[in-house]
């Protein structure tokens, strides 16, 4: 494997940038209606509804690198290196199996509503990945397919035989873009942890319970 593959939304990402601009025309609204004191002092509320958007919808991602797996929720990163990873399914989300232990990956999102009747009727397919063109790959897909994606590329790492050939001007090309942008040592076959961790990161969580705090305190000094 001589690339990385990153799952996330990219309609969270415009999610978040469309809150953060209506916030941003509130905080505008409310200065020129109540002054800055008054703009300062609600501040803390679009700082909070962005960022507690962004959270939710932008901190999730999913990647496939050399040396594992990295599904990142909102709570805590887990390190899967392909030699513990047993499965991949998806069921209304995407699920990673490491012998009996079966962990939910925040990306991609669960679909629901009417997307779910358009890919009853349209099967998603898998986006193509040419190292050729670029080694970091990000792409936004269905949990169906990330679970093919990990399935694909399990197979492949227990049968390496298995994997198509590449020419000798594709592999100088593959060559070029990883001697300029090359796989961080902590996702390669050699950084990454060689048993399958867990990481906690509630630094986000608290940073939001903290605009929360300062949102209802400056509500009472209004």
């Amino acid at each position: 494997m001589t690339h990385t593959i990153t799952i996330r939304s990219r309609r969270g990402i415009l999610g978040t940038v469309i809150v953060a601009v209506l916030a941003l025309v509130f905080e505008v609204v409310v200065v020129l209606d109540d002054g800055w004191r008054v703009a300062a002092l609600s501040l803390p509320w679009p700082l909070l509804v962005t960022a507690f958007t962004a959270w939710l919808w932008i901190w999730p991602r999913l990647t496939l690198a050399p040396g594992g797996v990295v599904a990142r929720n909102h709570f805590r990163t887990i390190f899967i290196p392909w030699a513990d990873l047993t499965d991949a399914r998806s069921d209304l989300g995407l699920y990673v199996s490491v012998g009996s232990h079966r962990y939910l990956c925040a990306a991609p999102p669960a679909r629901g509503g009417l997307r779910i009747g358009r890919a009853r009727a349209h099967p998603p397919t898998a986006p193509v990945i040419d190292d050729a063109i670029r080694v970091h790959h990000i792409i936004d897909v269905e949990p169906v397919i990330a679970a093919q994606l990990l399935s694909e590329e399990l197979g492949l790492q227990r049968h390496p035989d298995r994997r198509d050939p590449v020419s000798t001007a594709a592999r100088e090309r593959i060559a070029h873009n990883l001697a300029e942008d090359p796989i961080p040592d902590v996702l390669g076959s050699s950084g990454f942890p060689s048993s399958t961790s867990i990481r906690w990161m509630p630094w986000p969580a608290v940073g939001i319970i903290v605009l929360l705090a300062a949102a209802i305190v400056s509500t009472m000094a209004l």
